[in-house]
């Protein structure tokens, strides 16, 4: 993998796992760390406990009690709906509306 130079310029990057798991985070740590080490700041809300070491990163564990891993049941879920993207409908603009009210987001 080829070596990028740092941007022009950093940002201030949020990053929102409202209701993530451990897999998620497979997938958006390395994600981060990249941005990170050009020189980027990131903000990310999650539900896990501080995943990276990293100076440039900042892990804010947004503790919505019904967002906690335990809580979500997505085998309950898929059994007992016709339409398993149907939950999201409704709890996606939910989730939005509860994450913008956590005090470090506004």
């Amino acid at each position: 993998m080829g070596k990028l130079s740092p941007p022009e310029r950093s940002y201030k990057i949020l990053m929102l796992l409202p209701v993530s798991a451990r897999s998620h985070r497979n997938v958006f740590n390395p994600l981060a760390e990249a941005l990170a080490d050009r020189g980027h700041k990131i903000v990310m809300l999650t539900n896990q406990p501080k995943s990276s070491k990293h100076p440039n990163i900042e892990d804010i564990p947004h503790d919505l009690p019904y967002f906690k891993e335990g809580n979500i049941n997505a085998f309950y879920r898929r059994k007992n709906h016709s339409r398993p993207m149907q939950a999201f409908e409704t709890l996606l603009p939910a989730v939005a509306r509860e994450l913008y009210k956590v005090p470090v987001v506004k």
